[in-house]
């Protein structure tokens, strides 16, 4: 699986994950994300940082996608997100990638 955590993506907005030049299906979307390790728009700090609480008024896209097994290479993997479609919103402001998370499990954990 494939977690991708966006920031300033309007609620509408759609979008388009590739690993490897391979489409990826969206199989969660939560535009109510909360993530204590991400700090915009304000700057994130040095590393070592203390915990801090979650603001409530942060607004993330969570985006997780189904990684068909055959679409990651060893080595180098190439992520692409881009924006396929764009919600009602105004202003449109630039949206951001926050986080990328990959999800692994060895075939013989299944």
């Amino acid at each position: 699986m494939l977690r991708c955590i966006l920031f300033q993506a309007g609620e509408g907005d759609m979008f388009d994950v590739r690993l490897n030049g391979v489409a990826l299906p969206v199989t969660t979307r939560d535009p109510q994300w909360k993530d204590a390790q991400v700090f915009s728009p304000r700057p994130q700090p040095i590393s070592g940082y203390k915990p801090r609480p979650i603001d409530p008024q942060q607004r993330l896209l969570r985006l997780d996608c189904a990684v068909p097994r055959n679409a990651w290479r060893q080595g180098p993997n190439q992520v692409a997100i881009s924006i396929s479609a764009r919600g009602e919103s105004k202003p449109k402001p630039v949206v951001q990638l926050e986080k990328l998370e990959a999800h692994l499990t060895r075939l013989s954990d299944r």
